[in-house]
């Protein structure tokens, strides 16, 4: 028979209370962990920046979050833009500000639908004060690329990515043109340094190619910005091997530049001075080169007679400085313009 339902009931609760009971026993029985207090963990002070960060007036500090208010915005960015002017250091808190420099970026990106083909007719018509907001941002994105403090950073953001768009217009409408030449001024700004990151960036990003567009379809104001980076990215010997690769590549140059400096120079009335003298210093780091040389006097032998005529003519009477520089690039190349 089996055992009535109670009695394994029974059995299965005094097995149950006998375990609890050895477990009480071993409970008893082994000595209880007491745990230590933790230590206290004294939190080492962060490293101070290795610069100071400026102290700014509570009005520039306003300015800077009202870039975040859209119908702020271009008061903001008018107003800053007249301060970096004064006080170039203001690209530090310009930096480290949260979000400002992701509000200029989204500024430049604003404008890419208008300069596209679909809706470039529109740009002069209906846009002019995103064009005043976006030009104000490449200017503090300028203030930037000036402090030696900052400008690298540029390089983390890519900002020339940013700016492709911009330099792929031909037009030489107004608005496009304060576009074109407050792009240039950022670049201009980072090729200032003689830092070899920073020139590493600038020929990898075809600097020389942005430039070069620049030069042959901007106004004369853009021109002289394009070739100033010339000027500045032929100062360093890796780019000027960059440059010198090839002999095409060296003629297509040498001819832009002749070519800028001889319709300068013919201009007679009103020409500008820093076109001619940049002009000439990319040409003389240039022949510099042995490798450049034999193009470079190719290219002089058809521009011979206006060389002669007008350019020696026009540094004669009104740019005596630039002599020995002429006569450094004839000695080079074993041009003799008489």
């Amino acid at each position: 028979m089996f055992p009535p339902l109670s009695a394994k009931g029974g059995k299965r609760n005094r097995n149950k209370g006998q375990q609890q009971s050895q477990q009480q026993n071993f409970q008893q029985q082994t000595p209880q962990k007491t745990e230590k207090p933790a230590a206290k963990v004294e939190q080492s002070p962060k490293p101070s920046p290795s610069f100071n960060l400026p102290d700014l007036p509570p009005e520039t500090c306003q300015l800077i979050a009202d870039l975040a208010d859209i119908e702020k915005r271009l008061d903001s960015l008018n107003a800053l833009s007249v301060i970096a002017d004064k006080h170039p250091d203001l690209a530090i808190p310009l930096w480290y500000s949260y979000g400002t420099v992701v509000i200029l970026l989204e500024e430049i990106v604003s404008v890419y639908p208008y300069i596209s083909g679909k809706h470039k007719e529109t740009l002069a018509v209906s846009s002019y004060s995103l064009i005043q907001r976006v030009c104000k941002a490449l200017a503090l994105l300028q203030t930037i690329a000036s402090h030696p403090k900052t400008q690298h950073f540029l390089i983390g953001i890519d900002i020339i990515y940013f700016l492709t768009p911009i330099f792929a217009l031909t037009q030489v409408e107004r608005e496009i043109e304060y576009l074109r030449l407050t792009s240039l001024g950022v670049i201009g700004a980072m090729s200032k340094t003689r830092d070899p990151q920073i020139v590493k960036y600038l020929m990898d990003k075809e600097v020389l190619m942005i430039c070069i567009v620049s030069i042959q379809h901007a106004a004369e104001i853009s021109r002289v910005i394009a070739t100033f980076i010339l000027s500045k990215l032929f100062s360093e010997s890796t780019a000027l091997e960059n440059v010198c690769e090839t002999p095409q590549k060296i003629l297509s140059i040498a001819n832009l530049l002749c070519h800028s400096i001889v319709t300068t120079v013919m201009q007679k009335r009103d020409v500008n001075g820093r076109l001619v003298r940049y002009s000439l210093d990319c040409l003389n780091r240039l022949s510099t080169n042995p490798k450049a040389t034999p193009q470079l006097h190719s290219v002089v032998t058809e521009y011979k007679g206006l060389f002669k005529d007008h350019l020696l003519e026009y540094i004669v009477s009104k740019e005596p400085s630039l002599k020995p520089k002429y006569d450094e690039f004839c000695r080079n190349i074993s041009f003799s313009p008489k």
